[in-house]
């Protein structure tokens, strides 16, 4: 199972996009948890509509702390044997999980092409194609930041590589710091390009436009 999980914060405007993207899922075995952090808006009613829709929604709230804490809080309540990040604001293609997951079969990370929109135009797309990376060379395509987006999201992590891992309580930077922790604690990373991750500009939700900002 795929422990899916997403902090939210004032996203009321594009939740249900993200929410609906999981639920049409090809691959469905998946638990979504869903914690919202301090929102002033209605996303959290959002987050209980969806709860009393599907069982595998698990809806949680908290006064406001970040969203490394947030992510945090998630990998603890996780119950899967894999684990996905996915920011509110975002969207996923139908494929998405199922696509990872067939990777993770044969790696310990899976990777696939992020695609950065602006106003559902295409601006930048992240992608390595589909091969299978030593964390040498994955490490050193992250932090060339051309190929491999450097936030949690457009990955699969096997639970047991990130149990005791955190994303720091800083302000910026944090996204790139766990993954180079986890790709360092990887033995094999396989990518693809069978599917993407759509990754929304937002100036006004999600974490704040500081935090969600993938690295150009």
């Amino acid at each position: 199972m795929i422990s899916i999980i997403i902090p939210i914060f004032n996203a009321e405007n594009y939740l249900k996009r993200m929410l609906e993207s999981i639920l049409g899922q090809s691959y469905q075995k998946f638990e979504c948890i869903l914690i919202d952090d301090g929102s002033s808006d209605s996303s959290y009613s959002i987050c209980k509509e969806y709860e009393e829709k599907d069982t595998r929604m698990r809806c949680f709230t908290q006064k406001n702390h970040g969203v490394s804490y947030t992510r945090n809080k998630g990998i603890s309540l996780a119950r899967g044997k894999f684990i996905a990040f996915l920011d509110a604001d975002d969207f996923i293609p139908p494929n998405y999980l199922y696509e990872l997951v067939k990777c993770c079969e044969i790696g310990d990370v899976a990777i696939c092409d992020t695609v950065f929109l602006d106003e559902k135009a295409v601006k930048f797309r992240f992608t390595v194609g589909k091969t299978v990376l030593t964390r040498t060379d994955a490490i050193n395509a992250l932090l060339i930041r051309k190929s491999i987006n450097s936030g949690p999201a457009g990955k699969l992590y096997k639970k047991e590589l990130i149990a005791n891992l955190k994303f720091p309580s800083i302000k910026t930077y944090e996204d790139i710091l766990f993954t180079l922790d986890a790709l360092l604690n990887a033995n094999k990373i396989v990518t693809t390009d069978r599917t993407q991750y759509f990754y929304v500009e937002n100036n006004n939700g999600a974490m704040s436009k500081m935090i969600k900002n993938p690295s150009l």
